[in-house]
Parts: structure tokens; sequence; C-alpha cells
């Protein structure tokens, strides 16, 4: 049965990767959320989009440039007008669902190679946080899919792929993920067939069109991510 993912929370109508979008997600009956995370200067993961502060919130600069504390100034922007929500910590998202069967797609917006030791610090913040078989981590960075499968075999990966690729089951293979993510324009029928013979499932992103949603369902995808679309309205 195909999940339905909110990307960044319910973003369409709250402050992306905000508290607030990712409450509104699961009182909206998504099946997960997707968020995005990095490394502050004195070494928090913190969920944000953008390396820079400067279009989702009234900050400027690179993330990792502040403390975390010093990141607590800063407010989101929804639409471009500033809220009263803040950058939240991955800790923070965690406390929401702790007690609930609720889904979690964790992109590593830059591995280690930008941010020393943020697998190690994830893995260690899911497992003393959160339930790990709710926990999917992705990056277009898959070096750091690699490592994060290196320390914790038992944590599920996604190989984010922007490019349509030549038989990417075997390449997935080779870095053994366990889904393939691709931009939802590169699928195909009969790379969705052929993923399927490979036991390779698909999380695709990020789709916003009701109709192309409803055909992905019929084709038995396991994962849609969406921007604008309720759960609710794909039952209607």
């Amino acid at each position: 049965m195909t999940k339905i993912f909110a990307h960044r929370g319910l973003s369409h109508k709250y402050p992306e990767n905000s508290l607030k979008a990712f409450k509104k997600a699961y009182d909206n009956n998504m099946d997960g959320i997707e968020l995005d995370v990095h490394m502050t200067r004195d070494g928090e993961i913190v969920v944000n989009h953008d390396f820079y502060l400067d279009r989702t919130t009234n900050g400027s600069g690179l993330i990792s440039n502040y403390t975390y504390k010093e990141l607590k100034s800063f407010y989101l922007r929804n639409k471009g007008e500033t809220t009263d929500e803040k950058i939240p910590t991955l800790i923070e998202v965690f406390d929401i669902f702790k007690d609930k069967d609720f889904e979690i797609n964790i992109e590593v917006k830059a591995g280690y190679r930008v941010y020393k030791n943020i697998e190690e610090k994830l893995l260690k913040y899911i497992n003393e946080y959160y339930c790990k078989k709710n926990i999917i981590v992705s990056s277009f960075d898959h070096y750091s899919l690699v490592k994060v499968k290196n320390i914790d075999s038992d944590i599920k990966t996604g190989a984010l792929i922007e490019a349509s690729l030549y038989k990417p089951w075997n390449y997935l293979k080779s870095i053994s993920v366990d889904f393939y993510h691709p931009n939802y324009i590169t699928l195909t029928d009969e790379l969705i067939e052929e993923s399927d013979k490979n036991n390779i499932k698909i999380n695709t992103y990020t789709v916003d069109n009701s109709e192309v949603i409803k055909n992905l369902i019929d084709k038995n995808i396991n994962i849609i991510i969406t921007n604008k679309l309720y759960k609710i309205e794909l039952n209607n």
C-alpha cells in the first residue's frame, strides 16, 4: 500500500520544516513526513532545508556558522512573512511523535565532508529518542548513506537521485541502500516494473498533482512525497 509523506511537513500552509507543519501533517493523517537536517557550529542537529538562513528565516548566513542558541534568535518565514516559529532541533521533532507510530524521512543535506560526525550523532539521536523502524535516512550524498549503513546496518536508507540512472538497481545494491528516491519525472513504467523485479522499493519526490499521485499509487509506488496534497484529498 502506497504511503503519502508531507514534504517538509504541510509546507503549503505552514512554515516549511517547522514544528507546526509537522504536527499538522500528523493531524491530517499523513503517513509520514520528510525533513532536512544540518549541523550547527556547536554540533547540534537542526531541521532546515537550505544551508543558508536567508530564504527560510529572518536571519542570514550559513547555519554552520551559528551555535544552536544563536539560531534560536531567528524566526521562520512562510511565503515571505515572518512567523513565530523557530528552527527546530531534530530531538524536538522526535519528541512530538515519540509515542506515535509515525514515519520520518530524514534527509542529510550534506555528510561528514561538510558536517563532521553528523552521521554518528544522527544515529545516536535516533537510537535514543525514536523508534528506529520508523526512520528512513536519505541523501543526495551517497557517501553519507554508506557511512550510515557501516555504523548501523539496521537503519533504512534511501538514495536521492535527480537524474535518470541506467539500471539503477545495480548501483543501489552496490551501496546497500533500502530504497530508490528518484525525481518522479524520471519514472517510467519499465523502470518501475524492473525495480520491483529487483526488489528495489521506490520512494519518489516531489509530486503535487493529484492525478499523477493516483497513477503512481496504481503502480504500487512505496512512498510518494508531496508538498501540497493532504492524504484525505487523495481518498476522495
